[in-house]
């Protein structure tokens, strides 16, 4: 027999209904006849089986399997039995909080330091911690994880004792000719953050020299054969017309662009007129004709995107405190340190952690939990992020006209609304 998922996503609109499910990012519209019929065999208990019993005609029976099958391909409906607990976790670990720059907009807000700090048993002990979750994707990062003398050492023994995936982000000044061969050993990915798209805009945020640091970590790293290397670029109101370039520079060196969304923490505070929704957004822009046309032709080509902190994606700073996200380690608590759960793998596979304050106090920030949006017909794809969603609440102005704005853009794709 089958269930609707317990992540699921049900919208309303007149006489269309979409239902999805959350964690897969899967949705799919339907009539709100087809619901209402479907639903009632959900809790009735009936199983496609018992269609050809119910359906004379044999169209309408053809349509509700078919309808039926869908469901359970995007895992809208799931086996009565199955408690739908996270299977795979990605572990972003700052390994250090020390780091040889003073980005302006770091939200870590790392140290700068020439003298290293780093408790050697301590830092294993978290990567213990770590290989026993066996997560499917292990992230190092910092500060400046090349900082750690150990570094390399510490690196090893990650992709030695798991199965993991391993990304390395960094600000790649200390990535050289030497260095290069063992980070492809170790690592499947490079994430490497420059912030602009030449010396004078990288310089303006992260100092000056960094860029061609950058330009020849990424040279060492192809010629050692790094095949996944992505430079990232934070967008903020002082840098936007650097975006294009930036893209455009990663189409040279062929490497994958990475664009993300300015956050007012950590030293961003002092920043906090770089954050783009405190701006007014205008509704100028007129609908295509032809995109009318493919879209009440077609399914809702709009994406669905899922938190990673509500699904599996955590961060673990120095101290092996646990936070959903990086951004959320300024302003809420940890749901645990890792040090001190005993049992780390049912901490995390039976989700014992959605049962602290800090997750609950998490759900309460998504957007659908928000008064002003429960009753939005497109509530579940407007901010896939409850942390940028939480930061555009303050500038109420600048949101109103965010949300009128895109309230139109997806409400179209949704539904077929102008």
């Amino acid at each position: 027999m089958r269930k609707f998922t317990k992540n699921l996503l049900f919208l309303e609109n007149g006489e269309q209904v979409i239902v999805g499910n959350k964690y897969e990012c899967t949705f799919l519209k339907m009539s709100s006849e087809c619901y209402d019929i479907l639903n009632g065999f959900v809790k009735k208990g009936i199983g496609k089986h018992e269609y050809g019993n119910i359906f004379k005609d044999k169209d309408d029976r053809e349509y509700f399997s078919e309808l039926h099958d869908k469901l359970v391909a995007k895992k809208i409906l799931v086996d009565e039995h199955d408690m739908e607990l996270l299977a795979d976790f990605d572990i972003q670990w700052e390994v250090t909080n020390q780091c040889n720059l003073h980005c302006k907009h770091c939200i870590a807000d790392a140290v700068t330091t020439k003298t290293l700090i780093a408790d050697r048993d301590e830092i294993y002990a978290i990567a213990d911690k770590i290989i026993g979750v066996q997560p499917k994707l292990i992230t190092v990062t910092g500060g400046e994880p090349m900082v750690l003398p150990f570094f390399f050492e510490l690196s090893e023994y990650l992709k030695r004792n798991t199965d993991s995936e391993m990304s390395l982000m960094t600000n790649g000044t200390y990535i050289n000719e030497e260095n290069a061969p063992k980070i492809k050993d170790i690592y499947d990915t490079v994430y490497i953050s420059v912030d602009g798209a030449d010396e004078k805009s990288c310089s303006e945020i992260r100092g000056a020299g960094v860029f061609e640091k950058v330009l020849n970590a990424v040279k060492c790293l192809k010629a050692a054969g790094v095949e996944h290397i992505s430079l990232s670029f934070v967008l903020t109101t002082q840098n936007r017309e650097y975006e294009k370039p930036f893209i455009e520079l990663c189409r040279k060196l062929e490497v994958s662009p990475m664009v993300r969304e300015f956050s007012p923490v950590g030293r961003g505070k002092d920043h906090k007129d770089w954050y783009i929704q405190d701006e007014a957004v205008e509704d100028n822009d007129p609908v295509d004709p032809e995109f009318v046309k493919k879209t009440r032709e077609n399914q809702p080509v709009i994406e669905l995107g899922a938190c990673g902190g509500r699904y599996g994606s955590f961060t673990v700073n120095p101290k092996g405190d646990m936070f959903l996200c990086a951004p959320y380690e300024c302003s809420e608590k940890s749901i645990g340190n890792i040090l001190e759960v005993e049992d780390i793998r049912k901490y995390f596979y039976e989700e014992e952690f959605r049962k602290t304050e800090s997750y609950l106090n998490f759900e309460k920030k998504m957007p659908e939990n928000l008064k002003r949006c429960k009753e939005c017909s497109v509530k579940y794809f407007c901010w896939h992020c409850p942390f940028l969603f939480e930061q555009s609440l303050k500038n109420e102005k600048s949101f109103d006209s965010y949300c009128k704005l895109r309230k139109k853009e997806i409400g179209f794709s949704l539904w077929g609304e102008i």
